[in-house]
């Protein structure tokens, strides 16, 4: 039991024996002058009376302030446990929205790499029937990493393909092939 609690069912305890003996005593009549304090003599019988009611008033008040403090748990637990479903939910969501994000960006990375490579190297399209470019292909073969008797052997061929449209698509098959392609 916290200490709040039980300095609260301490204060209901005077209160309640404070109204018990005022309430067996009588109300003192203030009118006028200050009357001579009256000395009642409580009955013998009435002193158990008054101690029964006593402890069945402390009683109640200690039941109540137990019920209230359980209720105001049971609430403040309830509260927390929305706030933590709450927060999962909201947690949960932006990972989500992150994830997709991510995939997103993943996926316009790859097609923006896909599209630039071609383009940046201009081989592949290029090594086409339909692309077919002699300065491209000679320009890459000799950036390569061929020997010096493929690359000559290579771009021979290819100034023939590029008189003899004929010849295209070996000399396409046959540089890939040398690339690696």
């Amino acid at each position: 039991m916290s200490r709040g609690l039980i300095v609260g069912a301490v204060a209901v305890v005077f209160v309640a024996v404070g109204a018990v003996v005022w309430t067996q005593l009588g109300e003192m009549n203030t009118q006028g002058a200050d009357p001579a304090p009256v000395v009642q003599e409580t009955p013998p019988e009435a002193a158990p009376e008054a101690t029964q009611e006593a402890a069945e008033t402390v009683q109640d008040a200690v039941e109540a302030t137990t019920d209230a403090a359980a209720e105001a748990a049971n609430e403040a637990a309830e509260t927390a446990q929305e706030a933590v479903d709450d927060a999962v939910q909201s947690v949960t969501g932006a990972v989500e929205a992150a994830e997709e994000a991510a995939s997103d960006a993943a996926t316009n990375v790859t097609d923006a790499v896909s599209d630039a490579v071609p383009e940046a190297s201009g081989l592949e399209g290029f090594l086409t029937a339909d692309g077919f470019d002699a300065d491209g292909i000679l320009d890459a073969l000799e950036n390569s990493d061929l020997g010096i008797l493929q690359k000559t052997g290579l771009s021979a061929l290819v100034e023939e393909a590029r008189n003899n449209p004929e010849l295209v698509e070996s000399v396409i098959s046959q540089v890939k092939e040398a690339l690696g392609l």
